[in-house]
Formats: C-alpha cells, structure tokens, sequence
C-alpha cells in the first residue's frame, strides 16, 4: 500500500512539473526606461501531447517613476516581435488564419517600482496537431518554430496619436489619452532556446 501511495505521490509531482515547466533561462535584462516605464521579456512554454506546444513571451513592465502610471494593455497592441535563428536567419511565417475575434483592452494603473505581467500570447490563432513544433503566436508574428535557439528583437512604439486613435475604438474605455503612457521601449538580441 505504501509503494502505490509513493508511486502515486512521484508521479503527481512529475506530473505538476512537467505541466508548469518554464523557460526562465529565456528573459532578457530589463530595457532602458521609456517615461517612466521598462520592461523584460520572459519566454515559456506549455507542452501539449496532442498540438502544438506554445510559447507564451510574457511582457513585464516596470515603473520606474515616482508617480502612477496608466498603460493600454491589450494583445493587438503589444508590440512588435522579429525572430531569426541562431546563425542569423530570418524566420518566415507560414499562413495563419485567425479563429476568434478580438482580445479584451484595459488601461492598467502601474503603481511607482510595480512590476505587472503581460502575457502577449495570441489566442486567437489554431494549433496544429504536431507535439515537435512550438507555436509562436502574437499578433504581430506568428510562426511554427523546432527545439533550438533563436535571436528575438522586441520593441513597442506608443505615440499619442495613435492611442487616442486606439483608445476610440474601444468606447468603454473612458481614460482621457493624455494621461496613458506612451514612449519607445526596445529590447534587442534575447536568447530564446527550445527543448
């Protein structure tokens, strides 16, 4: 009875890490701050035995101010990503056909010193029913990537013309643009390494 009840503790344990496992070896240093705001990018991934497995780049943003700051969180603005192997070949994208519409928009408050998460991850692209390809899915770049290494270039660009022109769009969003946080924030050259 005692050999069944620790095979079973052994496997919920292998279980649970197999299942949280994340590639925090893959995150670049914090950006230099853009009016008050840096950020990082950390890369992990969930494994799937029937589909693909899926690389969330998740966005951490800090505020490196000494006063709030207002931030228009959303997946159809999170930036802009460029991916190329490690022998500096560019990644080409295959033909994605979105599935659902669009994801939810909010302006969140950062707090001074606050680091927030974004996942960027963009669910609304399908997955193919392969367990050897990771998917890399936002909405500036989707591609099906192999185990290996790859070089990331990552930027956001935020103006306020175009937030007062994003922020329209989004009717219950009563933020008045000025007060949202714009600046330009570039991370180059990231390491991100599949298994």
């Amino acid at each position: 009875m005692n050999v069944i009840r620790i095979t079973t503790i052994i496997f919920m344990l292998l279980f649970i890490s197999s299942c949280t496992r994340d590639s925090r070896k893959n995150e670049s240093s914090w950006s230099e701050s853009s009016n008050g705001l840096s950020a990082k990018l950390v890369f992990f991934y969930t494994d799937s035995s029937t589909h693909a497995k899926v690389i969330h780049p998740k966005l951490l943003l800090r505020n490196d101010s000494n006063t709030p700051i207002k931030f228009f969180k959303c997946v159809y603005y999170a930036g802009s990503f460029s991916i190329k192997t490690s022998s500096g070949k560019k990644m080409e994208e295959p033909l994605c056909i979105r599935r659902s519409g669009p994801q939810g928009a909010q302006i969140v408050v950062i707090s001074p010193s606050e680091v927030i998460e974004f996942d960027t991850y963009d669910y609304g692209y399908g997955l193919k029913p392969d367990n050897s390809i990771y998917a890399f899915n936002t909405n500036s770049l989707q591609l099906e990537l192999k185990r290996g290494k790859y070089i990331v270039d990552y930027s956001l660009i935020v103006n306020k013309s175009e937030i007062k022109k994003i922020l329209e769009s989004f009717d219950w969003i009563k933020d008045d643009p000025n007060t949202v946080w714009t600046g330009q924030i570039s991370i180059k050259n990231i390491e991100m390494y599949l298994e």
